[in-house]
Order: C-alpha cells, then sequence, then structure tokens
C-alpha cells in the first residue's frame, strides 16, 4: 500500500482485498475534503442473515438505529459509535423483540478509519473492533467465547437480573426470553457521496451463546448467525446531524433521517 498526504490527513491507497467490489453500485461522490466529514451522522443499518434451523431456514434482518461520530486525531479519522435501537424481522413466524437496554449495553471501542482514494471520492473502512455483550472479555479479540452461563465472564450487561442480554421472543401466544453473550464482530465499508451522507456495507462475523432461557427448552448453546453472503442486502447509511443530537433525540425524528 502506498502512504500519500492529502488535507493533513494519511491517505491509504487501499487494495482490493480490503475495499470490496460491495461498492461497485454505490453512487459516485462528489469530490470533498475528508475533513469536512468531522461530526455526527445518523446511522441506519441492515444486517441480513441465512439461519438453519429444525423447520427451514431463516432469513432475518436486524435493523439498527444509532449515531456515528467522526473526529481527527493527530492525522488519523476516528470513529465512535452509539446504538440506540435495533429491530428484527424474519421469514417465519417467530418475532423477537430486543430491547434497547440491549442495544445500547454494546459500546464498542472507537476505531481508526482507514482511508481510500477511489478516484471520484473517498472509500472508508471501519475495521472490527470485537466487543463483548453479555460477556466481560480482558482481551475481547483473542479470548475464546464462554461455553456456558457458570463462566465468570458473564455479567448482566442489561440489568434485568438474568445472564448476558435478554431478547423476547413471540411466536403465536407463545411467549419467550432468550439469554444471550455476545462478541460483536462488525466492520463498514463506506463511499463518501458528499460530506452530508456516506454508505456502504457492513460486514458481520458476529458470534453468539445462548446461556439460558423460558422457557428452558428453548435454549440450545452456541449459535453464531451466518450474515447472507450478498452484502447488497446488508447496506449501512449515515446522514448527517446537526450538533446536540442524542439517541433519544435522533430516534424522535428517525423519520425525518431515514424516509
Amino acid at each position: 500500500m502506498q502512504n500519500r498526504i492529502k488535507a493533513g490527513l494519511t491517505v491509504m491507497k487501499l487494495g482490493a482485498a480490503l475495499v470490496s467490489v460491495s461498492l461497485s453500485a454505490q453512487a459516485w461522490a462528489v469530490p470533498v475534503d475528508i475533513t469536512d466529514l468531522v461530526g455526527q451522522y445518523a446511522h441506519y443499518d441492515v444486517v441480513s442473515y441465512d439461519d438453519p434451523q429444525l423447520f427451514g431456514t431463516m432469513r432475518s434482518q436486524v435493523i439498527t438505529y444509532g449515531i456515528t461520530a467522526f473526529a481527527l486525531d493527530g492525522d488519523e479519522l476516528i470513529e465512535t459509535d452509539t446504538f440506540c435501537h435495533a429491530e428484527h424481522t424474519s421469514n417465519l413466524p417467530v418475532r423477537s423483540e430486543v430491547p434497547d437496554s440491549f442495544t445500547r449495553a454494546i459500546v464498542p471501542r472507537v476505531a481508526p478509519v482507514m482511508i481510500g482514494d477511489a478516484g471520484q471520492g473517498w472509500d472508508l473502512w471501519r475495521p472490527e473492533t470485537p466487543t463483548g455483550i453479555g460477556v466481560k472479555f480482558e482481551d475481547s479479540v483473542a479470548e475464546d467465547m464462554p461455553k456456558d452461563a457458570d463462566d465468570p465472564r458473564i455479567a448482566d450487561d442489561d440489568g434485568d437480573g438474568h445472564p448476558g442480554v435478554t431478547v423476547f421472543l413471540r411466536s403465536g401466544p407463545i411467549r419467550g426470553q432468550l439469554y444471550l453473550a455476545r462478541r460483536e464482530r462488525f466492520a463498514y465499508e463506506l463511499r463518501v457521496i458528499t460530506p452530508d451522507l456516506i454508505q456502504g456495507v457492513v460486514h458481520d462475523q458476529s458470534e453468539q451463546l445462548v446461556l439460558g432461557s423460558r422457557p428452558f427448552f428453548l435454549s440450545h448453546g452456541r449459535f453464531n448467525p451466518v450474515q447472507n453472503p450478498d452484502l447488497t442486502q446488508s447496506p449501512i447509511t449515515l446522514r448527517r446531524l446537526p450538533a446536540g443530537y442524542d439517541c433519544d433525540t435522533m430516534m424522535a425524528e428517525r423519520a425525518k433521517w431515514f424516509p
């Protein structure tokens, strides 16, 4: 990779192994100064999964709303994510509800963003920052996931009195709960369309352990959702927000930012 300086930042000529053809269908950007990205953005992403089940393949989507902020730290562009609300849809008659206490307990580390000169605009790569939820890692990259609920690293991160974090299930008259420990492993592949609009795709390799359930027969151990390999089914959009927005104010106006 070649390094060069532009707009006061180190710009990396990203190779094909880093920025894939996933962005080839995205609109080309107008030329912008990368420093114009500093600020916060309303965040909307969809991650699509294909999960084999006993009675067929569950094709599901997790839709997440949040706030993404970019800042400068010396010659690096830094990204911070705050997650506000998540929703789940699937092709099976099972519905899950992810409480905001779960979603807001996901606190990824601040990530330096790799910047690629795409010729007509900028490509950005926000790398994985493995993050535990429902489990406390000393080293979230190198440590193994827990094997069961007796692991001392398990934590009640959503504060509801159950191990891990809780997802609520519904299928007809049946109601249930799953108690989960997860290692969130996601990366963003982005293209700057304008200083106020950034679009791209999400790469997700998150890991998950079902610690327990109510009723008990829902519990089935380790389960890693498999992302649909067609990354166009896992889009992300960032739209610039005015200063001062938090999760509550952004969610109250989400139809304005993501009509």
